[in-house]
C-alpha cells in the first residue's frame, strides 16, 4: 500500500538555513580603530568620503553631522552618527560594504574572507549559529552534584554537541552534551570547516540579493507584489529631540486626562515621569540592536516580507487615547484586551525595526505608549478577566502578546521610558505572571514542588496537570518566559523571574513529548500531548482542531526564537507531518475529527503556517504545500512567516491518490485529486466525545473560487426527549461508556467500523459529566477514491420514551459563504448536490426526509453559519410520545461522492443474523463487501484488489 505521505522526522540543515548577516561585533571593532586613525591623521573628511563612495549608489544619503559650539561634543557626535548609520544599515548592505572596500563581490571574483571574520559573524549573530557541532577530538564532560564531582562522560570524536557560546579572544567555544557543558578549543570542533561553508553560502546570498534587488526594482513599478524595506536611516540628534518631544507631549496629555478623572495615583506617576522625560538627553533615545525584534531576510525575494511591509505602510496607526475611568474599564471584555494586545505587537515592531516605515516615528511612539497604557489600565492585579468579562484563557493570550511587545520596546530603547512608567508597567507584568502561575497551580510560592510535578509527570497521569491543554500551555510558557526576561534584572522580581523561566522550560519540555505506541497502528489507544503525525491534542485526549494547532504552533515558534529551547524545537520538528497530511493543497481542512464543541466544519488555512514550519524544520513537503496555497490564495502579511522565509529550500512533490492511516486521528484519511475524506477512531477516554466519525470534501477546480466546493461536515444522530427539547448526541463518553473502532486499509479502499455509546454534548458541564445516554449506535463505512458508502444505526439499550429520532447529514461549502438554500440542489428522490459533492440516500426506515437551512438551527455548539445546512431523516412527531425498544432501531444507508464520479451500480446492506452485518458496493472500482460482527467488533473488507490490513 503506497503511503500518501512519507514524512520522516526532520532536523535543521545548516546548508539550507536562511543565513542573515549581523556583524555587530566585527564592525564595532573595525570602526573603533578607524575612529582613532581618523583623529591621528586628521583625515576625517577623506574617511567619510571613503565610506560613502563604496556604498550602494541607490542608498539614501545619511543626514549631515550637526556642528555644535563645543568641539569635543561635535567629535563625539561624529562618532555616534557614523556608528548609528552603520548599525541602521540593512545587514546584507553592511556585509557588502565590509567586503567591497578592498575586494568587491562580483560573479567572477568572490571576496576573500578569512576564517576569523566568519567566526566573528557567527559570534555576533546567534541566528547564524549551527545548532549542532561535531567534535574533532574526544572531549570529557565532568558531572557535578551539589558542588561535588560525581563522575564524568567522554564524548568520542565525531560526537554531536550543542554550540552555546563563542569566545574569539580565547579561541574557545562553550558546548553542551545533554545537560553537561564545558569550554573547549574551537579546533576541537568542526566549526572552522562549517564557518568556511558559511562563508560560501553567505557570498552566494550577497550576489543573489544584488541581482534580485535590481530585478525587483525594474519590475516593481505599479505592482502590488513588491515592497522593499525603507532606505536605511541613521540616528541623529534631531530624531532624538523629536522622540523626546513626542514622549513629553504624550505625558502632558495623559497628565491632563488623569487630572480630569481625579486619579491621584496616575497624576503622581505622570508628574514624576514628565519631569524625568524633560531631562532626558539624545543618548536616552538611541535605538539598540537586539535579538528580540525579528529581522526580515532578503526582502526582494520574500513575498511574506513584501506583504507585511506593504500592510504596515497602509494600515495607519492612531490608537485613540481612552478616557481611563471606571466606565471605560467596564466596557472592555477580556476578548477585547486580547485583540488589542495582538494589534500592539506589530505596532511595536514598526517603531523598533529599521525595516519599517514607522521606525523612530514620534507619532507612532505616542500611539504605542497610549495603546500600552490602555492595556495596563484594563488589568486588575494581573487579571484582565474582571467583572464577568469572559474566559480566563484570555489572560494568557493577552499577557503573552503584551509582554512580547514590551520586551521589544525596552530592548530597542532601554532608556526611553521614564522610571515611573517602567516601574508601573513591570509591576503589572509581574502581577500578571504571578496570577497565571497561581491559576495553573495552587502552590504559587512552592517552586520546588511545582518543578517536581512537571518533571515527573507521565503521559497517563491526571490529565489536568501540565500539558493537558497544549495551546494554552504553549502560550503560558511564552508568557512566563517573556516576563522572566523583562523582570530578571529588576529587584524584587529577579528570583521569581528566574523561577518563571525554569517553569516555562519544564512545561515546554513536557509539551515536546511524543506518544508513539508500537504497531499495530489500528490501535485507538494513541494518546499524549503530541501525536505521531504531528498534531497536538486539543485538550486532554481529544483530537486537535486546525485553528488551535496554529495557536500552539505560533507560540512555540516565538518561544523557540527567543529562548533557543531544544524542547520547543523538538515539538516543532515533530509537528512537520501535520499540515501536508491534514490540509488540502487548495488551503482547506476539515475539522470533522475535532471534539464536538469545536467542530467548525471547513477551515481555511493560509500558506503562513506551513511556511513557518518549513522555515523552522527545513521540511520540503510543508514548503510545497505553502507554495501551492500561496499560488491560489496569495501571501498573508505575517511577520513570523516573513522572518522565517527560506527561498533556498526546494519543495518536494506532494503525494496524491492514496489512503493512509492518519495517526493524528487514528483513522483513515484519503486524498484523490479534489476529493478527500477522513474517519476518526481515537478513543477520547474520559474526555468529551466527537460529533461525527466521518467527513468529506470536494475542493473547487476554479483557482479564483473559494477553495471548498462542497463538504460533508458531519453525520450524526438527534433524539427528542421532550416535545421541545432536541438533543443532538455525540459519540464516546467519559463516564464509563465504550467506543470500539477498527480501521483496515486495502489496495482500493479502507474500512472503518465503530460501536459506541452516546452522550449529550455540553461544553461547560451538564449530564455528560454524570451519566451517559442510554443509546447505542453502530456505523460501517467503505471509503475509496470515488465514494464513501456508509451504514448508520441508532438503537436504545433498553425501553425508552421520546418524541422523535433523526439522523443528520450536515453539508456546506465555506463557513461564511452563500446561503445553504442557494447552493443545495435536489437531484431526484432523496438525492442532493452541494457544489460538487453529491449525497444519495439508498435505504432508511425513518418517516421522512426534510431540509433544514443553516440559519434556522439553535444548537449550543459552534456549527451555525448560513453557508451550511442539514439533510434530516426523521421520525414524524405529530403522534405524541413514542416507545422505543432495542428491537426497533433506526438506520440509513448512504452514498457520498464527488459529482464527477458515477454513482455506484448497486449498494446493499443485510444482517445475516443478529449483530452480523454485511455492506456491499458494486461500482467501476470493482465489488467490495464489508463484513462486521458486533459481538467481536471485527470488520473485514473483501473484494477486488483487497489484501490484508496494514500492520
Amino acid at each position: 500500500m503506497p503511503c500518501i505521505f512519507e514524512l520522516p522526522r526532520y532536523i535543521l540543515k545548516i546548508g539550507s538555513e536562511n543565513w542573515v548577516l549581523s556583524p555587530e561585533y566585527f564592525m564595532k571593532k573595525i570602526f573603533f580603530f578607524l575612529f582613532f586613525a581618523v583623529l591621528l591623521t586628521a583625515a576625517g573628511f577623506i574617511a567619510f568620503s571613503f565610506f560613502n563612495v563604496e556604498r550602494d549608489p541607490e542608498a539614501t544619503p545619511s543626514e549631515a553631522v550637526p556642528k555644535g559650539e563645543d568641539e569635543a561634543e561635535d567629535k563625539a557626535e561624529d562618532k555616534a552618527v557614523d556608528e548609528a548609520r552603520e548599525e541602521a544599515m540593512p545587514r546584507e548592505q553592511r556585509a557588502e560594504d565590509m567586503n567591497t572596500a578592498s575586494d568587491p563581490v562580483t560573479e567572477d571574483e568572490p571576496a576573500k574572507l578569512t576564517e576569523a571574520e566568519v567566526l566573528a559573524w557567527l559570534h555576533a549573530d546567534r541566528s547564524l549559529w549551527p545548532r549542532q557541532l561535531d567534535l574533532a577530538a574526544p572531549v570529557t564532560f565532568v558531572i557535578h552534584e551539589g558542588g561535588e564531582r560525581i563522575g564524568e562522560s567522554t564524548a568520542p570524536e565525531g560526537a554531536s554537541v550543542r554550540l552555546q557560546e563563542i569566545d574569539l579572544e580565547s579561541g574557545e567555544v562553550m558546548v553542551a552534551l545533554g545537560e553537561l557543558s564545558r569550554r573547549i578549543p574551537i579546533t576541537q570542533t568542526d566549526l572552522p570547516r562549517r564557518s568556511l561553508e558559511a562563508r560560501d553560502i553567505f557570498l552566494q546570498r550577497i550576489q543573489a540579493a544584488g541581482k534580485m534587488s535590481e530585478q525587483t526594482t525594474a519590475d516593481s513599478a505599479g505592482s502590488d507584489q513588491s515592497a522593499e524595506a525603507p532606505a536605511e536611516k541613521s540616528f541623529s540628534r534631531a530624531e532624538a529631540k523629536s522622540l523626546r518631544d513626542a514622549l513629553v507631549e504624550w505625558l502632558e496629555r495623559e497628565l491632563e486626562m488623569a487630572k480630569a478623572t481625579s486619579n491621584s495615583d496616575s497624576i503622581e506617576r505622570f508628574n514624576r515621569a514628565l519631569d524625568q522625560a524633560k531631562r532626558k538627553g539624545p543618548d536616552d533615545f538611541r535605538p539598540q540592536e537586539n535579538d528580540v525584534v525579528s529581522h526580515l531576510p532578503v526582502i526582494s525575494d520574500n513575498p511574506y516580507g513584501q506583504a507585511f511591509l506593504r500592510a504596515r505602510r497602509t494600515s495607519g496607526y492612531s490608537f485613540p487615547v481612552k478616557k481611563r475611568d471606571d466606565r471605560y474599564f467596564e466596557s472592555v471584555s477580556a476578548v477585547g484586551c486580547r485583540s488589542s494586545a495582538y494589534e500592539l505587537n506589530p505596532a511595536v515592531w514598526d517603531l523598533c525595526s529599521p525595516q519599517s516605515s514607522f521606525y523612530l516615528s514620534p507619532d507612532h511612539l505616542k500611539s504605542v505608549l497610549a495603546h500600552l497604557e490602555d492595556l495596563i489600565f484594563l488589568q486588575k492585579g494581573g487579571n484582565f478577566v474582571v467583572g464577568g468579562r469572559g474566559d480566563g484563557n484570555m489572560n494568557r493570550f493577552t499577557w503573552a502578546s503584551l509582554n512580547d511587545s514590551y520586551l521589544m520596546l525596552v530592548r530597542t530603547f532601554p532608556d526611553l521610558l521614564p522610571d515611573p512608567l517602567r516601574d508601573y508597567y513591570e509591576k503589572a507584568i509581574w502581577m500578571g505572571a504571578k496570577h497565571e502561575v497561581k491559576s495553573f497551580e495552587p502552590e504559587i510560592y512552592d517552586w520546588e514542588k511545582l518543578k517536581k510535578r512537571w518533571e515527573n509527570q507521565t503521559r497517563d497521569a491526571d490529565y489536568r496537570l501540565p500539558f493537558w491543554y497544549p495551546n494554552i500551555d504553549a502560550t503560558y510558557a511564552l508568557m512566563v518566559h517573556l516576563a522572566g526576561r523583562i523582570l530578571q534584572e529588576k529587584e524584587p522580581y529577579r528570583e521569581d523571574a528566574e523561577n518563571f523561566l525554569e517553569l516555562a522550560e519544564l512545561r515546554v519540555r513536557r509539551l515536546a513529548q511524543v506518544a508513539d505506541p508500537p504497531p499495530p497502528y489500528e490501535s485507538n489507544s494513541e494518546i499524549g500531548v503530541q501525536f505521531p503525525h504531528g498534531g497536538w491534542t486539543y485538550m486532554g485526549f481529544t483530537n486537535e482542531t486546525i485553528n488551535y494547532h496554529n495557536v500552539t504552533l505560533r507560540r512555540l515558534v516565538r518561544y523557540w526564537q527567543l529562548s533557543d529551547s531544544p524542547a520547543a524545537k523538538k515539538a516543532l520538528v515533530n509537528s512537520a507531518p501535520y499540515f501536508p497530511i491534514s490540509i488540502e493543497p487548495a488551503g482547506v481542512g476539515l475539522d470533522t475529527a475535532a471534539p464536538f464543541w469545536k467542530t467548525l466544519g471547513t477551515h481555511r488555512v493560509s500558506s503562513t503556517y506551513p511556511e513557518i514550519i518549513a522555515g523552522v524544520t527545513g521540511c520540503p513537503w510543508n514548503k510545497a504545500l505553502a507554495e501551492k496555497i500561496a499560488a491560489r490564495n496569495g501571501h498573508e502579511a505575517n511577520l513570523m512567516a516573513a522572518s522565517l522565509y527560506n527561498p533556498d529550500l526546494e519543495p518536494a512533490k506532494l503525494s496524491d491518490n492514496a489512503i493512509i492511516l492518519d495517526r493524528n486521528i487514528v483513522g483513515p484519511r484519503g486524498r484523490f485529486g479534489r476529493w478527500s475524506f477522513l474517519a476518526t477512531g481515537r478513543d477520547t477516554r474520559r474526555d468529551r466525545g466527537k460529533m461525527s466519525y466521518v467527513g468529506a470534501m470536494v475542493t473547487n477546480e476554479d483557482p479564483k473560487a473559494f477553495p471548498v466546493s462542497g463538504a460533508l461536515m458531519g453525520a450524526f444522530f438527534e433524539y427528542k426527549e421532550t416535545p421541545d427539547d432536541r438533543k443532538y448526541i455525540s459519540m464516546g463518553d467519559r463516564t464509563g461508556g465504550t467506543e470500539i473502532s477498527q480501521t483496515h486499509l486495502h489496495e482500493k479502499g479502507a474500512a472503518f467500523t465503530v460501536e459506541t455509546t452516546l452522550q449529550e454534548p455540553n461544553s461547560g458541564g451538564g449530564r455528560n459529566k454524570a451519566e451517559r445516554l442510554p443509546w447505542l449506535q453502530t456505523q460501517l463505512w467503505i471509503l475509496t477514491g470515488q465514494r464513501m458508502v456508509g451504514y448508520m444505526e441508532l438503537r436504545p439499550e433498553s425501553r425508552q420514551t421520546g418524541y422523535g429520532r433523526a439522523v443528520i447529514f450536515r453539508l456546506g461549502s465555506e463557513r461564511r459563504g452563500p446561503h445553504f438554500a442557494n447552493i443545495l440542489k435536489e437531484q431526484g428522490k432523496e438525492s442532493w448536490l452541494v457544489g460538487d459533492l453529491a449525497l444519495r440516500v439508498i435505504e432508511h426506515n425513518f418517516d421522512r426526509a426534510v431540509i433544514e437551512k443553516g440559519d434556522q438551527r439553535s444548537y449550543d455548539f459552534l456549527w451555525g453559519s448560513p453557508g451550511w445546512g442539514d439533510i434530516r431523516l426523521e421520525d414524524a412527531t405529530d403522534a405524541g410520545e413514542q416507545v422505543y425498544t432495542p428491537d426497533d432501531p433506526r438506520f440509513v444507508v448512504v452514498e457520498i461522492r464527488p459529482a464527477s464520479s458515477q454513482p455506484a451500480g448497486n449498494i446493499t446492506f443485510s444482517e445475516s443474523r443478529k449483530g452480523h452485518y454485511t455492506l456491499s458496493v458494486e461500482s467501476g472500482e470493482g465489488p467490495m463487501t464489508l463484513h462486521y460482527y458486533d459481538d467481536t467488533n471485527e470488520g473485514r473488507l473483501s473484494g477486488a484488489g483487497s489484501r490484508q490490513p496494514l500492520q
